[in-house]
């Protein structure tokens, strides 16, 4: 099976080069695809047969319009023929994105800025004697009237000569400058005031506050703008509500139809008035209760519900129930009380509308095991499934689906774990069968497509059933894997150097040497690398061009001068021994590095931490660093049979050593601790009872990993951050107060398993006045 992927290539609707979905339409006309609901059409404008919009217009002429397009919109507006014009190729840029093609016009005024900026719009209403007219400044009132105003009473008196209305726009103006206000809401602001303003009485230059109450929105703001322009008077009488009264809460009561209880029930609920309309308006007495209500099939909506949950053969019991949310809903088979196969009747017409929809078929693709492989298989796409059916289920996918949800079942997997897990195996025995092996790259590349799913359990699964081949590129670790593409990725200039830099790290050069860790080797390779490549774009082509000062100038540059000298001196040092550079150019230079002593916590953030750990792992891995001196490293790496409760001890392994050959240090422990891992295994076992996972501490990731991997140190850290502390502060503390306590660095080598240059940098802390100060360390 092959599905193809289009990454860069033309867009088959606006012919756009560039970055393309799988369908081959660029994302623009996919969103355009999704709004527009009707068949494709001419385009008015260019003639192509695309999508359009309400405008009979396709994507790109809406924006061609928008943007530059003067004379074709000329003629729409002047109705007048259209010129055709060609459709404009445009190129698909990652991050330059196209304007919204919104339609042209709107009730019949094109919407495009820089036309209406250029043709403004005529008034739509011409002043009207009839609204507000003019009166004799003076006259008195002899009744007052109540008035309703409106937005188009508004723009009626629009253009009328107001001469108040400049003191409201300075105010306006001076209340924008304070706070910003858009263009329309401060053109409103105007409009509606100046239509207080000629609405007032003749008899006063102010405007009535309870006049404003016939304005129709924005009182508020008008009236403060008429109070800051002394326009406006306290109002004379009580503001009248224009908001109906509320209407008096419905009684608590029962439906008179089907009798559900309601907190707030109308005389007849929701659904028996549904009901009432499905009877076309037949009333009369009800086949069973003999009330006189609607009737479907000679039964009332109650009785309806009642025998359609009575057993067959079996009398019908009747109960009240509630209503509201709580309510019973109306079944959809709605028969003869005298018919005595109804149940029958229902589940023959269930399974005939199943039976109706098509069955799909098996996949064509399924893998055969008998089949040999002529040519290695490359890496399939699964991108095109998304558009796809699944297929039919093979007798023996169905059991190898059925045995991976019976196994999560029994395991107590979560839910989500189980469904997204349960997913990708269902998709990938549905297009490959479960009768090969399943390559372990096809796995991934399901999981990868939404983020309702996930393949780690899948693949380890099928491992356990031997249905899995491994992805040779996932052998190798990381860390090594990265150090590979780092140093491919390097000019000609330096590769070979690099190369035979990473052998000798490794123990592979011309003379054996210590083998160093792929994380180390890592670590290095990103502290040079900087260096390599600005040393390159300075026109240096080869390493014996190096000098002393090359290299001060280098270290200086970085962020981390320490660690790039040590890069450097790694690099050098492994070149010179073999006999690919002169001399050792880092050899001889030396840098004056700040040395940080380890300090304690203060007696505040350690008292009580047991008390305040939020879990019983976090509260027994706090015990055995803070008590027992155990570090984190160690920690991680415990497992269960290390633990012996019935003689209180702890086996500890040495960094360094492998389980063949052993070299551990005994740690007896304290009652405490005991009883905190016994709390700590109590809910373990109850969380996860069919773990396999033989490490002492684990995780939701690692608890039900048949790998069985330990918990990495960003878990134990999230474990102790909740209680203010991390795991190196509570292991130095505890290092530092044995050191103050015995001063003999022997045995702080003995009891934390730490080099002597350690254990005598803890003793100095503790005791400064033992050491001399140390003229090569600032």
């Amino acid at each position: 099976m092959a599905f193809v992927l289009v990454d860069v290539d033309t867009c088959r609707a606006c012919a756009g080069w560039g970055r393309v979905r799988a369908d081959r339409l660029c994302f623009a006309c996919w969103s355009w695809s999704q709004r527009i609901k009707r068949p494709a059409g001419p385009c008015r404008r260019c003639g192509c047969t695309l999508l359009l919009n309400d405008d009979r217009m396709c994507r790109l002429c809406v924006l061609e319009v928008r943007y530059h397009d003067e004379e074709w919109l000329l003629a729409e507006a002047e109705q007048r023929p259209t010129p055709r014009r060609g459709l404009q190729v445009s190129l698909l840029l990652d991050g330059v994105r196209l304007a919204s093609a919104q339609p042209l016009s709107k009730r019949g005024t094109p919407r495009v800025g820089w036309w209406r900026a250029a043709h403004p719009i005529a008034p739509r209403h011409t002043d009207l004697a009839t609204v507000c007219p003019p009166q004799i400044t003076g006259q008195l009132a002899l009744f007052r009237l109540p008035r309703t105003l409106t937005l188009d009473h508004a723009a009626i008196v629009e253009h009328r000569v107001v001469p108040d209305l400049a003191l409201v726009e300075v105010v306006l103006d001076r209340r924008c400058a304070a706070t910003p206000m858009s263009p329309p809401v401060r053109g409103r602001a105007v409009l509606l005031a100046r239509l207080a303003l000629v609405a007032r009485d003749a008899d006063s230059p102010f405007v009535g506050e309870e006049d404003l109450d016939a304005l129709p929105r924005d009182r508020a703001l008008t009236a403060a703008l008429l109070r800051d322009a002394g326009l406006l008077r306290a109002r004379l009488r009580p503001a009248v509500s224009r908001r109906p009264a509320p209407a008096p809460p419905r009684p608590a009561g029962s439906c008179a139809h089907c009798l559900a209880w309601d907190a707030a029930a109308p005389r007849v609920c929701a659904r028996c008035a549904s009901f009432a309309r499905r009877s076309d308006g037949h009333f009369g007495a009800c086949d069973r209760c003999a009330r006189h209500l609607p009737l479907v099939n000679a039964l009332c909506r109650f009785c309806h519900v009642i025998m359609m949950d009575a057993p067959v053969g079996g009398p019908p019991a009747g109960q009240l129930w509630f209503g509201g949310r709580l309510g019973l809903d109306t079944p959809h088979v709605l028969r003869r009380l005298d018919d005595p196969h109804r149940r029958e009747i229902a589940v023959r017409r269930a399974g005939r509308a199943r039976r109706a929809q098509p069955t799909p078929a098996v996949s064509e693709y399924l893998t055969d095991p008998r089949q040999s492989e002529l040519f290695p298989t490359g890496r399939r796409d699964w991108a095109g499934i998304e558009r796809r059916p699944l297929p039919a289920l093979t007798a023996a996918a169905q059991g190898f689906v059925d045995a991976f949800d019976q196994q999560a079942r029994e395991q107590s997997w979560k839910g989500p774990c189980r469904t997204t897990n349960l997913r990708v195996l269902t998709i990938l025995v549905a297009w490959l069968g479960a009768d090969a092996p399943i390559q372990e790259t096809d796995v991934r590349a399901v999981a990868v497509l939404r983020t309702n799913l996930a393949g780690l359990r899948v693949a380890q699964f099928l491992d356990a059933h031997h249905l899995l081949i491994p992805d040779p590129a996932k052998q190798v670790s990381m860390d090594e894997a990265a150090v590979h593409r780092l140093a491919d990725a390097m000019s000609d200039v330096f590769r070979g150097e690099v190369h035979i830099w990473i052998g000798v790290l490794r123990g592979e050069g011309t003379r054996p040497s210590r083998r160093m860790s792929w994380t180390t080797i890592r670590r290095y390779l990103g502290y040079v690398l900087p260096v390599l490549r600005a040393w390159r774009d300075d026109g240096i082509d080869s390493l014996n061009q190096i000098t002393s000062e090359h290299v001060t100038a280098a270290i200086a540059a970085q962020p981390y001068p320490g660690s790039a000298h040590s890069g450097l001196r790694s690099l050098f040092r492994a070149l010179k021994r073999e006999q690919r550079i002169f001399r050792d150019p880092a050899g001889v230079v030396h840098l004056v590095k700040a040395t940080s002593l380890p300090r304690p916590l203060p007696t505040d953030r350690i008292q009580g931490l047991i008390d305040r750990a939020p879990t019983s792992m976090s509260a027994a891995a706090i015990a055995l660093i803070a008590i027992h001196g155990i570090h984190h490293q160690q920690l991680m790496r415990l497992r269960l049979d290390d633990l012996d409760r019935a003689r209180g001890r702890l086996l500890v392994h040495r960094p360094g050593t492998t389980r063949t050959t052993p070299s551990v240090r005994i740690v007896f422990l304290h009652d405490l601790t005991l009883r905190l891992l016994t709390a700590w295994l109590h809910d373990r076992h109850h969380r996860w009872p069919h773990s396999t996972n033989p490490h002492l501490f684990v995780s939701l990731r690692t608890a039900m990993n048949t790998d069985g991997p330990p918990i990495n140190k960003f878990c134990l850290m999230a474990q102790l951050r909740k209680v203010g502390v991390t795991p190196s502060q509570l292991w130095t503390d505890r290092v530092l107060d044995e050191a103050a306590s015995t001063a003999d660095p022997v045995q702080l080598m003995r009891v934390f398993d730490i080099s002597k240059a350690t254990a005598v940098k803890y003793v100095a802390t503790a005791h400064p006045e033992r050491f001399a100060p140390d003229p090569t360390h600032a």
